[in-house]
């Protein structure tokens, strides 16, 4: 099933050139970008203007909310990977048994941590998730930080590694701005328990690497030409 994020969504939110001056001028009207918060569930939600949370709040990614419902249980165990502020954490930390979330931001980490670090269900990893275990270089961009490029040099963990220590999961949400094949060709032996896996999908080469990877361990995604960035929820 996917998720295809709305005009409103990509005017306010894209990165084309054609946004960007309208984002600048929201913004200033905003006197922002500048950080603020707003109850979500019963919590306060830290983020900036800047972001989707802000306008959207408790309404962000609406379609995407009742199916994480209907996937989660108290005794779920959530993999987030790729968890930005912790949006999503939060709300799931009031349905799930435990949630992990990785996250390799240092500035995301900053409100990841404000966030959710005081949950007693919920255990950050500071790092990226990739098919090694190494380091790699990294981007800041907000919600569009890049592995692969940048000044900045963060951990890398495999979630086959991880999978060994701790909990499998129930459910494994992804969103790693076009990186989902490497985290996949490190996750055969979560993979091989068949969690549900919701990822979102930036590009043809995400979106070939990502089906190889699901195909190979028994899932049938079924893709259908869209636009990117859209969400898929396979079983």
């Amino acid at each position: 099933m996917p998720f295809v994020y709305s005009l409103v969504e990509r005017v306010l939110f894209g990165s084309h050139r054609f946004a960007l001056p309208l984002q600048t001028l929201v913004q200033h009207a905003l006197r922002g970008p500048r950080c603020t918060s707003f109850m979500l569930d019963g919590h306060v939600f830290h983020c900036t203007t800047a972001h989707k949370y802000y306008f959207e709040r408790s309404d962000y990614e609406r379609d995407l909310w009742p199916i994480l419902q209907q996937c989660v249980a108290p005794d779920t165990i959530v993999y987030d990977v790729g968890a930005h502020f912790g949006f999503w954490v939060m709300r799931l930390a009031n349905l799930a048994r435990h949630i992990y979330a990785f996250e390799p931001s240092p500035t995301n980490l900053g409100f990841l941590r404000r966030n959710v670090g005081g949950f007693p269900n919920v255990t950050l990893t500071e790092a990226a998730v990739g098919a090694s275990a190494t380091e790699v270089a990294f981007s800041e961009n907000g919600s569009m930080s890049a592995v692969g490029t940048g000044a900045l040099t963060v951990p890398v963990v495999t979630l086959d590694d991880f999978v060994s220590s701790h909990e499998l999961p129930n459910l494994l949400l992804m969103d790693v701005e076009g990186y989902g094949g490497d985290v996949l060709r490190g996750a055969s032996a979560l993979l091989a328990a068949h969690p549900t896996i919701i990822c979102e999908i930036h590009s043809k080469a995400e979106e070939s690497a990502i089906t190889d990877a699901l195909t190979e361990h028994g899932y049938r995604p079924d893709y259908q030409a869209r636009p990117y960035p859209f969400r898929i929820v396979a079983k």
